[in-house]
C-alpha cells in the first residue's frame, strides 16, 4: 500500500501538470467544463500502431482521464519506419505503449493485448472510441460493437501512394447515422472476405495477405494529430466538432476535403442498438431463468426468443454433434434439440471436453454454439448460477432475439 507521502506526491504532481496543460491549451480546451469533460473521459484505443501509438501520446499530452489501448501486435524490426516512439522488438506494443504514458500522470492506461474480437467488453464505459487499426476484420467489429452501444467512433485511416490520410467521424446516435460498412465498396469486402490486412510495415516475406500500406511516417503522424483533434473537439463538447463525416488530406495537391456519410439502407450490417441492463449483484451471480425473466420484462418478447452470449466464449455440450445428431434421427423425442442439453462456456484457450458418448474430444468450431438457448439446458442448469455454466468472471453478457440485444452488465459484489 502507498503511503499517504507518496499518494499526496502523485495527487500534487497531477495538480501541477493539469494547471501547466491549462496554460498552454486554447480558451475552448481550457476552460473548466472542457478540462474536466477531458479528465473524466474513458477513450478506447483499438490499434496502437503507427497512427495508434502517436494518438495515445496526443491524448495523454491534451489530459485525457483514461486510455483504454487494445492490440495483439508485438513491435517487428521494420516497427522503427514507421512508429515515432520506442520499438523494442519482440514486445507487446501495448504493453511498451502504457510504459511511454507514466511520463502523463494525469493519465491512467489500461493495456490490454488481445484482439477485440476476443475481448468486445473492453469497449463497456468507454465514452468514445478511437480505431486506427491495420485490419478490415476489426474495422467491422468496432464499428459493430460501437454501434450496439451508440458510442461516437472515430477512425483514421491513409493511403500513403497517394499521400492521403482520412479521418471518419460517426456518430452512432440513431438508425439513420451511418457506419463504416455503409461506405465499404466491392473492393472493401472482396479483402474483407479475403482476411486482409494492410500493414503499414508490410511483410518481410511475399504474403497476399498483408498488403503494405507504404505510408511515410509522416503521413502516419499527420493522421494520428488530424484524428486527435477530432477526438478531443468531441469530447470537449464543442459545437463545430465532426459529425458523421469523412475529412481527405490529399498531400500532393495540399487540398483537404470534407465529404457527409450517410446511411446505406443496404449495408449488410446490423444497425440495430441494443440495450444496457444493469444488474444486481455479478453476471455470475445470475440465473439463466433470472435473465429471461429482466429479458421479457424488459421487452416484452418470450422467454424462449433469447440465446445467450458471451465475450469470447463458446458453449461446448456434452455431446459432439456427430451423436446427437445421430440419437435425435434415431431416437428423440420430436422437437428436441440436436445437441444433449447441458454443457458450458469455453475460451479459445480452454481444453475442450470429451463427448460423453463417443470419448472424442469435441472441436468448439464444430461442436460448439456460439450462443445457448434455453432448450440446451435442463431446468436444473436454467436455474443454477451462470458460474456453473463457465460464466464465473464474464463482465457482462448479451441475450439476443432476432430484430434486438440486450447488454447485461453486472454490478458489485
Amino acid at each position: 500500500m502507498r503511503s499517504s507521502s507518496t499518494r499526496s506526491s502523485a495527487e500534487t504532481s497531477r495538480s501541477l501538470a493539469s494547471r501547466s496543460l491549462a496554460s498552454r491549451l486554447p480558451e475552448f480546451l481550457s476552460a473548466v467544463p472542457a478540462r474536466r469533460a477531458l479528465q473524466l473521459a474513458v477513450v478506447a484505443v483499438v490499434g496502437t500502431g503507427s497512427i495508434g501509438s502517436l494518438l495515445v501520446l496526443e491524448l495523454c499530452r491534451l489530459g485525457v482521464g483514461t486510455l483504454v489501448l487494445i492490440d495483439p501486435g508485438v513491435f517487428k524490426a521494420e516497427s522503427a519506419a514507421t512508429h515515432l516512439c520506442e520499438t523494442p522488438v519482440g514486445q507487446r506494443k501495448v504493453n511498451v505503449l502504457a510504459r511511454a504514458c507514466r511520463a502523463f500522470p494525469a493519465t491512467r492506461t489500461v493495456p490490454i493485448a488481445a484482439a477485440i474480437e476476443a475481448v468486445p467488453s473492453a469497449l463497456l464505459g468507454a465514452d468514445l472510441v478511437a480505431l486506427a487499426s491495420d485490419n478490415l476484420a476489426c474495422e467491422v467489429a468496432v464499428t459493430q460493437l460501437a454501434r450496439r452501444r451508440r458510442t461516437p467512433l472515430l477512425q483514421a485511416s491513409l493511403d500513403g501512394e497517394g499521400l492521403v490520410a482520412h479521418v471518419r467521424s460517426l456518430s452512432n446516435d440513431g438508425p439513420d447515422a451511418p457506419c463504416l460498412a455503409c461506405g465499404y465498396g466491392a473492393d472493401e469486402w472482396a479483402a474483407l472476405r479475403a482476411d486482409q490486412v494492410f500493414s503499414c510495415a508490410g511483410a518481410r516475406t511475399p504474403d497476399p495477405e498483408r498488403v503494405p500500406t507504404r505510408s511515410p511516417s509522416f503521413l502516419c503522424a499527420l493522421a494520428a494529430s488530424m484524428l486527435a483533434k477530432d477526438v478531443v473537439l468531441r469530447l470537449a463538447g464543442h459545437p463545430r466538432a465532426a459529425r458523421d463525416t469523412i475529412v481527405e488530406y490529399r498531400g500532393f495537391t495540399d487540398t483537404t476535403v470534407t465529404t457527409p456519410l450517410v446511411r446505406r439502407h443496404d449495408c449488410p450490417l446490423d444497425h440495430a442498438a441494443w440495450s444496457v441492463l444493469a444488474l444486481r449483484g455479478t453476471v455470475a451471480s445470475q440465473s439463466f431463468d433470472g435473465l429471461l425473466a429482466r429479458a421479457r420484462a424488459a421487452s416484452g418478447v418470450p422467454e424462449d426468443a433469447w440465446v445467450l452470449q458471451a465475450d469470447g466464449l463458446r458453449f461446448m455440450p456434452r455431446v459432439c454433434l456427430a451423436c446427437s445428431s445421430a440419437r435425435t434421427a434415431d431416437s428423440a423425442p420430436a422437437g428436441r434439440p440436436a445437441h444433449r442439453r447441458g454443457g458450458r462456456f469455453l475460451s479459445a484457450s480452454g481444453k475442450p471436453p470429451l463427448c460423453l458418448e463417443c470419448g472424442v474430444m469435441l472441436d468448439p468450431a464444430v461442436d460448439g454454439l456460439a450462443a445457448v438457448a434455453a432448450a440446451h439446458l435442463d431446468d436444473r442448469a436454467r436455474s443454477r448460477s451462470l458460474r456453473a455454466l463457465g460464466l464465473a468472471s464474464a463482465p457482462c453478457v448479451v441475450l439476443r432475439c432476432p430484430d434486438r440485444g440486450l447488454l447485461l452488465t453486472g454490478g458489485a459484489r
